[in-house]
């Protein structure tokens, strides 16, 4: 086998992060990117950002790079767990998150909720969903998985990602079981540090491994690895003391022994994004790179810096650290993922997601209005309702389209931010209606994040003290109505905090009896 042959197979095993807006406007990203198809031979990118029109014309213009440079095509993924607009700037449908699909009742909408972004995703170009999220939400204060789970039921999780898994797939897309061994019982965001998981082995085998099992079963074409360490598992597989501490993204215990051989999978693996905090607070990014390859994951998701990974997997593989055989192996794994998912440039057709736009945002409403759980009675005749928000421009703007929407029924609307509450005019009390946007999000600047929707909410409980709210309405997050010593006289959760969650939630209340 030639250098050449060489290094295209360990380029297969790179996924660098592209940012569409960034290689639209910035000549230098561009020719970066350019480079690390031409020279290191990536196998693919994850796709963050840009209108749906915008990852169309990149993907293709990528594609066509790789068609002449190397002959191989490019995979392109990108997180859709609620659709294109999960990352996108623009088009596509955003579907209610998984625990709202959950909360319907039935299996089938979940089905053809994956059906519908699986469509999309093909549109403009993308094959790979890192979707669904296949983790349990066994604690409520997960500040990361949250309505992005199924639940919080092991059974009911495993059904519900079965059925996006199956869907999604119909549809020419690979589906991504996350964050295995399984990232619901945490308290802390691998996004910014490293979870450790305490549970024992006879835990995780009834609690978080099922829907990965399930999943496997049903024929998921890839895993992901999370950013989480797992000690007692670790060391009930024989790991030694020095590995039990590693996240599972590293560990050759929980990737190799657990997944691929305890479990039988013979996908493809994938680490979770290896920019995350999780990883390069504790280790140097190319020893990341090559500790999970020598875990025994199949793609290298978003190195630090992707060429530095590729020429740390050349070094290894030059000095016998890592051998030829194991190499073929992967990429063989990814190449025929390629196979099965693969796009012809010329059916890149993002005018499509007009024709489905329609059918497909009925089946979102439709998943809202099921979802939505109210406990109490409603009365709304001289309430005045608080609509507390973070500052993520998406949530404010839905949260100005709901006082929009409800402002012909009730006495007041007032819409605060954290840095409205820090002013400390904020006025509540018995007749007051606390309506809260927050969704469990990765990515965030602590900075800009130290007062939380959370947060607030469990001092406006203090403020209240044994006084209760005539009523709460949760968009997403479903738990905030624990944070009140005393309950409303009515809960109405939905589970989401999507456009069509909002809608259904408005329209409810419209037409109270």
């Amino acid at each position: 086998m030639s250098t050449q042959e060489h290094l295209a197979l360990l380029g297969e095993l790179i996924m660098p992060r592209l940012d569409i807006d960034s290689y639209t406007k910035d000549a230098r990203y561009a020719e970066n990117i350019s480079g690390l198809v031409r020279q290191h031979r990536a196998g693919g990118f994850c796709v963050f950002g840009g209108s749906a029109a915008a990852v169309a014309r990149v993907v293709k213009e990528l594609q066509e790079l790789a068609a002449a440079s190397q002959g191989n095509p490019l995979l392109f993924s990108c997180d859709c767990e609620f659709g294109l607009p999960m990352r996108l700037t623009e088009g596509g449908t955003e579907f209610p998150d998984a625990m709202a699909m959950a909360k319907t009742g039935e299996p089938e909408l979940a089905y053809k909720a994956a059906q519908a972004i699986g469509r999309e995703m093909r549109a403009i170009g993308l094959s790979w969903n890192f979707a669904p999220v296949a983790d349990v939400n066994s604690n409520p204060h997960n500040p990361i998985i949250n309505t992005r789970s199924f639940g919080e039921r092991s059974e009911i999780v495993a059904e519900y990602a079965s059925a996006f898994v199956l869907g999604l797939q119909s549809e020419g897309v690979a589906a991504t079981a996350k964050h295995f061994p399984g990232h619901g019982d945490t308290s802390v965001d691998s996004h910014r540090e490293l979870p450790v998981i305490t549970r024992d082995w006879e835990s995780f085998r009834n609690l978080e491994l099922p829907p990965f099992q399930a999943l496997i079963k049903h024929g998921v074409s890839s895993v992901m690895t999370g950013h989480l360490a797992a000690p007692k598992l670790a060391a009930h597989f024989g790991a030694p003391v020095g590995e039990q501490n590693l996240p599972a993204t590293l560990s050759h215990t929980l990737t190799t022994s657990l997944l691929r051989e305890q479990l039988g999978f013979d996908g493809v693996i994938v680490t979770d994004a290896l920019e995350m905090r999780a990883i390069t607070q504790h280790f140097g990014a190319d020893e990341a790179a090559l500790l999970a390859f020598e875990a025994g994951a199949d793609v290298l998701l978003m190195p630090h810096d992707a060429a530095s990974a590729f020429d740390v997997l050349v070094d290894a593989l030059d000095s016998g650290r890592i051998t030829m055989n194991e190499v073929q192996k992967r990429a063989g794994r990814i190449r025929e993922l390629k196979e099965k998912t693969r796009i012809e440039i010329s059916s890149i057709q993002p005018e499509r997601l007009q024709e489905y736009a329609d059918e497909h945002a009925l089946l979102a409403e439709e998943i809202a209005r099921k979802a939505i759980e109210l406990i109490g009675n409603i009365h709304l005749n001289g309430a005045k309702m608080i609509i507390l928000t973070d500052d993520r421009p998406e949530a404010i703007h839905k949260s100005k389209m709901f006082e929009e929407l409800m402002s012909p029924f009730v006495s007041g609307i007032e819409i605060i931010t954290p840095a409205k509450w820090a002013e400390g005019t904020v006025q509540m009390d018995r007749d007051t209606i606390l309506v809260t946007f927050h969704r469990a999000r990765g990515y965030v600047n602590p900075k800009m994040d130290v007062v939380s929707v959370p947060s607030i909410v469990r001092a406006m409980a203090v403020l209240l003290g044994t006084i209760a709210p005539r009523g709460l309405i949760l968009f997403g997050s479903p738990y905030l109505d624990s944070e009140f010593q005393m309950s409303p006289k009515f809960v109405m959760k939905t589970f989401s905090e999507s456009n069509a969650s909002m809608v259904a939630t408005a329209e409810r209340l419209q037409n109270l009896p």
